[in-house]
C-alpha cells in the first residue's frame, strides 16, 4: 500500500487561532503583552509574563530593557538589509551569530565590527554576551508563549482528518515545522491514533524514541523538524522529553528558531533524526503534498530539490491561496517550480480543502 507525505508549515495553524509571524515579532519588540511584561523567570533560560505593578530590582529592569535594546537594534539593522518584513525570526538568527562569535562556537571575523558597534551601545560593553544569550532565550520564550494557546477552534483540517483514516495508505507521515499543538490537537478530536517519537515513560515525562516511528502502527506519524513548545531537554538525565517539572528544563522549550542556523540543528541530536527520516520518507514515494510553507527554509528546500531532481515522475502538491506568489516568495532555488507541469496547485487555503481534491490533484502514487 502506499505511503502519503505531507510537508506543514505555520500557515495551516492559522485557522485554528494560532498568532501569525507579525504579531509575535510585535511583542518580541515591545516586551508587553496584554499589558503585562516578560521578565526573566527564576530559570535564566525562560520569560514569563508578569504584571507591570511588580516590583523588580534595578538591575533586573537594566538587563530587561538592554535586552529589548539589543533586540530593536537588531530589527533595525535587519530592515536596512531585507526587502520584505523582518520577522522574529530573522532577529532572532542575527542575534545567534552575535552570540555564537562571542562565545565563541561559530567564530566569524566578519561580525567582529557589528559587536563592536553593538557593545558600545551599553554601559558595560563586555556583556554583550550575556544579553545576545539572554535575548535568544527571550524570543524562544515570546514564541512558545503565544503558540501554547489552545488551538479554537478545532476541525480546522477536515482533509487531513479523512486522508489519516483511510486505510488504503499503509502509512501518512506529516512532517511539520510548526511548533504549535494544533495537528495533535485535531488528531485528540477526531480519534486519530498517532505516534510523534515520545513513547518512553518515565513517572510524569515521556521521552524521545526513534524506534517509536519503526512499528507498523500507528500508522500516522508525526514529525515536528523544528521541534515543539512541550519539547524539554533535562538536565538530570540529558535527555529529550515531555512532561515534567520546568525547573528541569535546559534553556526553555526546544524549538529551532532563526536561518540558516538551523541547517547546523539538522546535523545532530533529535533534529537529526527527525531530517534523516524526511529524506528516507522522500526517497519512499514520489508524491509529497505542501500547504503552510514559505519555501524559504534552505535545508528543508535542499532535500526537496534533491528528491525532485531524482526522478520525472516525482509530483508536488501545493495547497495555498497563491501557490505561484508563494514560491515567488521563497529562496532563489524553488523559482524552477513556478510554471512546471509536476506541480500541481490547489488555490485554496488548508482548511477549506477536501480529501478528495488532494487524492485527485496527487493522483496515482508509488506503491
Amino acid at each position: 500500500m502506499r505511503r502519503l507525505v505531507f510537508l506543514l508549515g505555520s500557515g495551516v495553524s492559522i485557522k485554528a487561532g494560532m498568532p501569525r509571524v507579525q504579531e509575535i515579532t510585535k511583542v518580541v519588540r515591545s516586551g508587553v503583552c496584554d499589558g503585562k511584561l516578560y521578565r526573566k523567570s527564576s530559570d535564566d533560560s525562560i520569560w514569563d509574563t508578569t504584571d507591570q505593578r511588580s516590583v523588580y530590582s534595578d538591575s533586573e529592569e537594566s538587563e530587561r530593557q538592554d535586552v529589548l535594546r539589543l533586540i530593536q537594534c537588531a530589527y533595525d539593522r535587519c530592515k536596512k538589509f531585507y526587502a520584505r518584513d523582518v520577522t522574529y525570526e530573522d532577529v532572532a538568527y542575527l542575534i545567534w551569530q552575535v552570540e555564537q562569535h562571542l562565545c565563541p562556537n561559530y567564530e566569524n571575523v566578519a561580525l567582529v565590527p557589528l559587536t563592536q558597534r553593538l557593545g558600545r551601545l551599553f554601559t558595560d560593553g563586555g556583556r554583550l554576551k550575556e544579553l545576545s544569550i539572554a535575548a535568544g532565550n527571550y524570543i524562544r520564550s515570546v514564541t512558545a508563549d503565544f503558540l501554547s494557546k489552545d488551538p479554537s477552534p478545532l476541525g480546522t483540517m477536515p482533509a487531513l482528518i479523512d486522508l489519516c483514516r483511510d486505510t488504503r495508505f499503509k502509512s501518512v507521515e506529516i512532517f511539520t515545522l510548526n511548533h504549535d499543538r494544533v495537528v495533535e490537537a485535531e488528531f485528540a478530536e477526531a480519534h486519530i491514533p498517532f505516534t510523534d517519537g515520545f513513547d518512553i515513560r518515565d513517572n510524569d515525562r515521556l521521552y524521545w524514541n526513534a524506534e517509536a516511528f519503526s512499528r507498523p502502527e500507528p500508522r500516522v506519524r508525526l514529525w515536528k523538524l523544528h521541534g515543539g513548545i512541550d519539547w524539554s531537554g533535562y538536565s538530570d538525565t540529558g535527555r529529550i522529553g515531555k512532561g515534567g517539572k520546568q525547573i528541569a528544563q535546559i534553556r526553555g522549550p526546544r524549538i529551532l528558531l532563526g536561518g540558516f542556523n538551523k541547517i547546523l540543528d539538522y546535523s545532530g541530536g533529535i533534529y537529526l533524526d527527525m531530517f534523516i527520516n524526511f529524506r528516507l520518507a522522500l526517497r519512499d514515494t514520489n508524491r509529497i503534498v505542501v500547504s503552510g510553507y514559505g519555501f524559504r527554509d534552505k535545508g528543508i528546500n535542499r532535500l526537496l530539490l534533491d528528491w525532485w531532481d531524482q526522478s520525472n515522475a516525482s509530483k508536488l502538491c501545493i495547497i495555498h491561496d497563491d501557490p505561484d506568489g508563494c514560491l515567488r516568495n521563497g529562496r532563489g532555488a524553488v523559482e524552477k517550480l513556478i510554471d512546471n507541469p509536476r506541480v500541481v496547485k490547489v488555490w485554496r487555503w488548508f482548511g477549506d480543502v477536501s480529501a478528495t481534491e488532494i487524492l485527485s490533484a496527487i493522483g496515482d502514487a508509488k506503491s
